[in-house]
């Protein structure tokens, strides 16, 4: 028998690049911005073999100048014996698609940790392959949207977010035989920024 064990993960930091498009008004400059990260995180505990799973995967991007980040950590400890059966972190461009979360709380989680690539860290067996597909259920949703306000050197910039959280259900391929962990799905938007003059 396996419980399910809800897992809640922060929304990571993003950092965007930025390109002026125009002057707008109100002594305002609007500047061409986007950016996104869609981030889960999930895990589940077999009661019956005290094996417990664990998963996390962030990705981010900067639309306008398309340089896009991914990081994906797997691991797999048996607490019967007292094993870490897997340990792995994966991050670079090539983990840039890991994770896609949709606006309704469903997520699709794809990569290969491979335990000799040089973006890699950590131990397997044998090279880990990730597909899952997360469905909310019920269970917890959040979403908020509003501005933020920033000021640097360079000035003060004035920035709409959206956020939203959901709790889902994640099945598919994972490692240890488990075929259902239970997690969050995340999802933050940072558009439309503009600089004060």
């Amino acid at each position: 028998m396996r419980y399910r064990l809800l897992t809640v993960a922060a929304v990571a930091a993003v950092l965007g690049a930025t390109s002026v498009a125009a002057a707008g008004p109100g002594g305002t400059e609007n500047i061409m911005f986007k950016s996104r990260s869609d981030s889960v995180s999930a895990s589940a505990f077999d009661v019956t073999t005290q094996v417990q799973a664990y998963l996390f995967v962030n990705c981010w991007d900067d639309i306008v100048t398309g340089n896009s980040q991914g990081e994906v950590t797997v691991w797999v400890v048996d607490f019967a014996t007292s094993t870490t059966v897997l340990s792995m972190y994966c991050a670079g461009e090539a983990f840039a698609n890991a994770v896609r979360v949709t606006g309704n709380g469903g997520a699709i989680v794809t990569a290969t940790l491979d335990p000799t690539a040089p973006e890699c860290t950590g131990f397997a067996p044998a090279p880990v392959v990730l597909s899952l597909t997360a469905k909310p259920d019920g269970m917890f949703s959040s979403s908020s949207s509003g501005t933020e306000t920033t000021t640097d050197p360079t000035g003060t910039y004035r920035y709409k977010n959206q956020t939203s959280s959901y709790s889902a259900i994640f099945t598919g391929a994972f490692p240890e035989g488990f075929d259902s962990l239970d997690g969050v799905a995340n999802q933050w938007r940072r558009f439309n920024k503009e600089r004060a003059r």
